[in-house]
C-alpha cells in the first residue's frame, strides 16, 4: 500500500486497517443469543444478529493513520494530498540534496594469463585436478 498523509498531524506513513465496531459488542452479542437459543430454541433466527455484525466487522474495515489514529489518509499524489504536502512542509525541495557519487577512475584491465608452457596443463585442466584432488579426501 502507498504511502499517504494524515490531514490531522501530517504524518506521511503506510496507513493500516482498522475494523469498525469493538470486539466487546461482538462478543457480548454472541454470548447472549447463543444463551437465548439454547433455552428458547424457537428464537434461533436471532443467530443473525450477531452473524450480521461479524460479517459488518470483517467487511468493513477503513485506513487509518498510525500516528494519531485519525481516519482516511489521503493519498499524497492526489490534489489534496499535494496541498497537504504543501501546507505541512513536506516539499520535495526542502528535503537535503543527494549529490550523486563522484566517478572512479576505471580499474586498470587484469594481467593476461600467461600460455601455459610446452607439456605443461592449462590452468582449467590443473584448477580441475586440484578440485578432484580435494574431493578425493573430503570423502
Amino acid at each position: 500500500m502507498q504511502k499517504r498523509i494524515c490531514p490531522q498531524c501530517g504524518s506521511v506513513t503506510r496507513p493500516k486497517r482498522e475494523a469498525r465496531g469493538t470486539v466487546a459488542l461482538e462478543l457480548a452479542l454472541w454470548l447472549v443469543t447463543l444463551i437465548v437459543v439454547v433455552i428458547f430454541w424457537l428464537a434461533l433466527p436471532l443467530l443473525l444478529v450477531p452473524f450480521a455484525y461479524s460479517f459488518y466487522r470483517v467487511t468493513a474495515k477503513r485506513l487509518e493513520c498510525r500516528t494519531c489514529g485519525a481516519a482516511d489518509p489521503v493519498p499524497m499524489d492526489s490534489p489534496r494530498g499535494k496541498a497537504l504536502i504543501r501546507e505541512y512542509g513536506w516539499e520535495p525541495k526542502d528535503a537535503p540534496k543527494i549529490k550523486p557519487p563522484k566517478p572512479t577512475a576505471p580499474k586498470p584491465a587484469a594481467k593476461p594469463t600467461p600460455a601455459p608452457k610446452p607439456g605443461e596443463p592449462s590452468l582449467a585442466a590443473r584448477r580441475t585436478a586440484a578440485h578432484r584432488r580435494r574431493s578425493k579426501i573430503v570423502r
